[in-house]
């Protein structure tokens, strides 16, 4: 009896333990169910679970830099250019050639000179091969090592060895002395492919400070955007509070039913205000994703920080300009630019030089009735041959050669021009960014001043009206002068952050100032 008591109880605690399962199961499934699906920025979890998308401004530049397809694009130039670098190379990489040809000629003979009877016909044949490597050399010459072997056979009774192999191997060289000649000129292909490759990089570096600053102003104007959308909330919140109080007073007779007219005029504007705020943060919420690109979902975007606008303390403005004129990619760009144009003067006042050549070749050959023979045979002791002597050309006039040195000077009078015209922009740059920090700076202090004078005059003002001083229409002006204040000092603190960035990207520190590498892939 007892055991049939226990067995009933556990099945009791069984299916008790049993429901409370399911019924946890059945709720979660309901929760999951309804709840609001967390979306991710690229694997990230982003979306909290109010739905709320929370970035921090290193992330949506590392999301930027990671998903703006116009910087996949710029990433690609330097990789181009490191291929036409090896191109410009392998022009002194060496060649190797190799021919074979065989000819045979079979004629019937009309004199005694082809050495063969009246009634034979005239044979020959003739195999030629011929293997060389030749390199094109750092100063502008050519040298070439040639082995060939001639295999001659005919029934000629003249010929007293058929077949005959003669071999032979040449060392040849032509070397510029004039035009064409120095290691730095033959390689001006290279060094400016080289130039242009970090040109590709200063523009990649460029292009990405752009973007970095261009994406600084867009989080904060978001954040002044949803500091002046609360202002407004706020500001419709008084005005509604100000219209129950009217109420009150009109029911008890204490105010003229006129004065929730008033109220309620004052209620409708700061819904239009409101209304007109929150489109404005929907718009920069919008331009935030773009930027990103990001899907465009319904979430509120929850900006986590916050402008810390400690004051800034400036150095001399030279020191800034050396900062700059290190740092600024353009700057350096112009400057890669100047090299080129440099090295091309060089080679264009080389052209209109004479052509003045070196020439020399040695070699040794043997002749004998075997292959074999004719190659073991070939050294210095036995057959030999060598040529000295030299080419010269003068071209008379040379006026293409000379018409392409003056451009080539122009256009690097012209870089230099440009060069200076540069630096006194970025001269100017930095001292209107440091003018910028600076009102800025002030404007936050008056702009603070101003919104607690403001916080006060409400406050007074508020007063004067329970005592029958005031009217509900001052009311609400001193309300909107305090939401206008409150609207003033933030876009004060946002326009400081921003002549901040707008100082680092004048001084080219945009990555460094987020740890930004740019690395050099070959």
């Amino acid at each position: 009896m007892n055991y049939i008591n226990n067995r009933s109880m556990i099945n009791q605690g069984f299916f008790h333990k049993t429901g409370t399962i399911l019924f946890l199961i059945i709720f979660c499934f309901l929760l999951c169910f309804n709840g609001v699906a967390p979306s991710s920025c690229h694997g990230k979890e982003a979306a909290n679970p109010e739905g709320e998308l929370a970035l921090s401004l290193g992330e949506c530049i590392e999301l930027m830099l990671n998903n703006n397809l116009d910087l996949k694009v710029e990433k690609y130039n330097p990789y181009l250019q490191e291929k036409e670098i090896t191109k410009e190379k392998a022009a002194f990489d060496p060649l190797a050639r190799f021919s074979l040809q065989d000819k045979k000629m079979v004629v019937s003979p009309t004199t005694l000179i082809n050495g063969v009877g009246p009634n034979k016909s005239y044979e020959q044949e003739t195999i030629d091969y011929e293997f060389s490597l030749s390199k094109k050399l750092i100063t502008g010459g050519l040298g070439e090592l040639k082995f060939t072997t001639n295999k001659y056979e005919t029934n000629s009774l003249w010929q007293y060895i058929s077949p005959t192999y003669h071999s032979n191997l040449v060392f040849s060289l032509n070397q510029p002395l004039l035009r064409n000649f120095g290691i730095n000129l033959n390689k001006s292909r290279i060094i400016i492919s080289s130039n242009n490759k970090d040109i590709s990089q200063t523009r990649l570096r460029n292009k990405t400070i752009t973007l970095i600053t261009g994406l600084q102003q867009i989080y904060w104007n978001l954040y002044l955007s949803q500091q002046i959308l609360e202002a407004n909330k706020a500001s419709l919140q008084l005005a509604n509070n100000l219209m129950e109080r009217n109420k009150a007073f009109v029911e008890v007779g204490k105010l003229p039913s006129v004065e929730i007219l008033r109220a309620r005029t004052g209620v409708a504007s700061r819904e239009e205000s409101v209304i007109l705020a929150e489109n404005n943060v929907d718009d920069a919420e919008d331009l935030l994703m773009e930027t990103l690109n990001l899907p465009f979902q319904d979430q509120i975007i929850k900006l986590v920080d916050k402008p810390d606008f400690n004051k800034f303390s400036p150095m001399e403005e030279d020191v800034y300009l050396k900062i700059a004129f290190k740092n600024r990619p353009d700057h350096e760009e112009a400057n890669i630019h100047l090299k080129n144009l440099k090295v091309a003067k060089k080679v264009a006042r080389n052209a209109m030089l004479p052509i003045f050549d070196l020439q020399a070749s040695y070699g040794i050959n043997a002749t004998e009735g075997h292959y074999n023979k004719s190659v073991k045979n070939m050294n210095s002791s036995g057959d030999y041959s060598w040529l000295v002597g030299f080419r010269m050309e003068i071209p008379l006039g040379n006026r293409w050669a000379k018409s392409n040195y003056q451009k080539s000077k122009l256009e690097m009078e012209k870089a230099e021009t440009s060069l200076k015209s540069l630096e006194r922009k970025i001269e100017l740059q930095v001292k209107e960014t440091l003018r910028e920090i600076e009102s800025s700076y002030k404007r936050i202090s008056a702009t603070q001043e101003a919104q607690q004078f403001a916080e006060k005059n409400l406050e007074v003002e508020e007063e004067r009206m329970n005592l029958g001083m005031s009217t509900s229409v001052d009311v609400l002006r001193v309300q909107e002068e305090l939401t206008s204040a409150k609207c003033r000092a933030t876009k004060a603190i946002v326009d400081y952050i921003n002549s901040l960035n707008n100082f680092d990207k004048a001084l080219g520190k945009s990555p460094e100032t987020y740890q930004i590498e740019f690395q050099d892939k070959s």
